[in-house]
């Protein structure tokens, strides 16, 4: 089964994600990819965590429409 996680922070040798019901998900932080940012999306699958980049960028889109719109 497949599941989409968002990646928040790394705390120590952990990373803490948050599923698509709000609720933070702690992962060690050696089961992720390299070069992660705040906000990447994430598909978990059988355990593994790959990096969804189509997604992201449609994340971080969503998220410079709605800041521009604030501040118009």
């Amino acid at each position: 089964m497949r599941h989409r996680l968002i990646f928040d922070r790394f705390e120590g040798e952990s990373a803490v994600l948050i599923d698509d019901a709000k609720k933070s998900v702690v992962v060690k932080r050696s089961s992720l990819p390299d070069g992660l940012s705040e906000g990447a999306s994430l598909i978990e699958e059988n355990g593994a965590y790959l990096p969804d980049p189509a997604d992201t960028e449609k994340r971080r889109r969503e998220i410079e429409k709605k800041t521009k719109r604030l501040f118009e």
